[in-house]
């Protein structure tokens, strides 16, 4: 061998994983699927099984409509001492079998339609996102790398929203069982801000935070510390959004009573 030759070992390309080991690797081995998602950045597998555990959770969803709606009737009574919202005088004039009907009917259609595009906005922004700080962090991670981690990774929001949904339906209350606020506020309701932080912080809350800062170690090739830093933040920006988005109602009534506008 001629001694000014260069010689390589070229490894062979990882094959891509099919869709059931992938995605029960989601949860078994994680840092397998990111490595294959670094060579492979797939997208259909997860985003089929996110939307058909959305479809299953719709019917379930839209029982708690009528819930919700008498949540929101009661508490604007106590809060401003009318109903803002007008749910409850419709029970009281209408009954509640028509009612129900109709919201149950609007709830499907609405749980329907979030099970089909929430998974792609969400992934789509948290991607934006992560891009960002890993671009900060200086990292090598490509946009659709990032997609298709959080596409693997909502798998878990979205098994998480099932079952605190049938918890929710079961009891008849806002008070997910797998929260901090089962512990510490288990008599709150959805108008406080603090019950709402806490009802942010769930079991798979943080397991979505785990599994954040492992697709983006592996696929940045950060250290630990980066990292964490980065899934540190997607986790209080999650907790964020959440809370405002829950309060934002409460917020804007607060503004109208008090400017004499409601």
């Amino acid at each position: 061998m001629n001694e000014n030759e260069i010689t390589r070992v070229v490894e062979p390309e990882a094959l891509k994983m099919p869709i059931v080991p992938r995605i029960l690797g989601i949860f078994t081995s994680p840092g397998e699927v990111f490595q294959n998602i670094k060579v492979h950045p797939v997208i259909l597998p997860p985003l089929l099984v996110a939307i058909i555990i959305g479809l299953i959770t719709a019917p379930f969803g839209a029982q708690m409509t009528s819930i919700t709606n008498q949540e929101l009737s009661h508490i604007s009574i106590e809060r401003y001492g009318f109903d803002a919202f007008g749910f409850a005088t419709l029970v009281d004039e209408y009954g509640e079998s028509p009612l129900d009907a109709l919201m149950d009917t609007l709830g499907v259609a609405s749980f329907v339609l979030s099970a089909v595009f929430t998974p792609l906005l969400s992934a789509a922004i948290a991607a934006v996102g992560l891009f960002v700080l890993s671009k900060i962090a200086r990292g090598t991670a490509k946009i659709g790398q990032l997609f298709s981690m959080y596409l693997h990774v909502y798998v878990v929001t979205a098994l998480g929203g099932l079952i605190a949904t049938v918890i929710m339906m079961s009891t008849g209350n806002f008070l997910d069982l797998t929260s901090l606020a089962a512990v510490l506020m288990p008599h709150g309701r959805i108008d406080m801000v603090s019950f709402n932080i806490l009802s942010a912080i769930s079991i798979f809350s943080i397991w979505v935070t785990i599994l954040t800062y492992i697709g983006v170690k592996i696929l940045n090739e950060f250290s630990a510390v980066k990292a964490g830093v980065i899934a540190g933040i997607a986790f209080l920006t999650n907790i964020a959004v959440y809370t405002v988005m829950l309060m934002f109602t409460w917020w804007m009534m607060d503004f109208m009573v008090g400017m004499g506008l409601a």
